[in-house]
């Protein structure tokens, strides 16, 4: 019959030194008899209280130091991901103040800068997930500043050429007869189509005084009588083309009184007070010189003249050069 203390004895037998000696680690949770057996077996191959000593030391040695590498690692990932979102933050931050600087020089119109400023994001977007992904050991700071400056520098190319395309006419050159074109049809249109035919009957008149210099002067019917109710003299070049905007009057909040009555505002660039008012209706303007220049006109017209004025009116002010406001 087979005792415990031989069944354990072979089963000892078989096992390898690492093995005993890390179970001779534990022996106070063995049976007695597996205790017995497992001291002959370790005495059987010579290991005695001191090798397993030694074993037990060098076994928290292997344990410290795998416990250091572990920490070791976890701070290397952590160091690795700190810099890869710096290098991050260093493009996108570039990407944006390239929009702002370019955005300024420029002069873009809000609009024009919020689609630059969605497609270089997606941009640096793009290429900071491809440098993650296949140039990870390549990235670094030298690398992304260098990546940075090379997109910074080709959003402005981009850009630059596509204000000014290779070919086409500068601003100042402006394609003299689309312009000469342009104002002579809001002097035509100007004379014949924007009278509103209502009291007190505005009428407009529209002259160009060489070039992108014109005057808008302003009629009215009062007692029969047609007056002149002053002038506005100013340059093209100094209105904000995307500030000439057409206004419903009939469908505002006095909307029975100006029934089918429309309005053509137009302002300065940045609200400088470019427009000079003149005329003999305007004296108490006059008598206060700061009165006397203006930011904007606003025309007083029907509903089929006002959109067409308003669009040629804008293309006339970027033939000549009119930027956007700043803000």
């Amino acid at each position: 019959m087979t005792t415990p203390s031989y069944k354990f004895a072979e089963h000892y037998a078989q096992m390898s030194n690492d093995e005993l000696l890390r179970l001779a680690a534990q022996k106070d949770s063995l049976l007695e008899v597996a205790r017995h057996a497992l001291g002959n077996e370790l005495a059987r191959r010579g290991f005695g209280s001191g090798g397993v000593a030694d074993y037990e030391k060098e076994e928290a040695q292997r344990l410290e130091h795998r416990r250091k590498e572990t920490i070791s690692e976890s701070r290397n990932v952590w160091r690795r991901r700190s810099k890869t979102l710096l290098y991050v933050m260093i493009l996108f931050g570039g990407d944006l103040l390239t929009v702002w600087g370019i955005s300024n020089l420029f002069n873009l119109p809000a609009e024009a800068v919020r689609i630059l400023t969605n497609m270089s994001l997606k941009c640096a977007l793009g290429v900071a997930v491809l440098g993650i992904a296949f140039a990870g050991r390549w990235v670094n700071l030298k690398t992304t500043l260098a990546t940075a400056g090379i997109f910074s520098l080709a959003l402005f190319l981009w850009v630059f050429w596509a204000r000014n395309p290779i070919g086409a006419p500068r601003a100042s050159e402006n394609k003299p007869s689309e312009l000469q074109d342009t104002l002579q049809w809001l002097e035509g249109a100007t004379e014949a189509e924007s009278a509103d035919g209502m009291p007190p009957y505005h009428h407009y008149g529209f002259r160009s005084n060489g070039g992108c210099n014109v005057t808008i002067t302003e009629t009215r019917l009062i007692d029969g009588e047609t007056k002149d109710f002053g002038s506005s003299v100013f340059s093209l070049k100094d209105i904000d083309p995307g500030d000439i905007l057409v206004e419903d009057l009939g469908a505002g909040p006095d909307m029975k009184m100006f029934q089918g009555q429309f309005a053509v505002r137009l302002h300065t660039r940045n609200y400088q007070k470019a427009i000079d008012m003149q005329g003999p209706n305007i004296t108490e303007l006059h008598a206060h010189p700061n009165w006397s220049r203006s930011d904007s006109v606003t025309l007083f017209t029907n509903s089929w003249f006002a959109p067409r004025f308003a669009k040629a009116l804008k293309r006339a002010v970027e033939l000549c050069g009119g930027n956007a406001s700043s803000n």
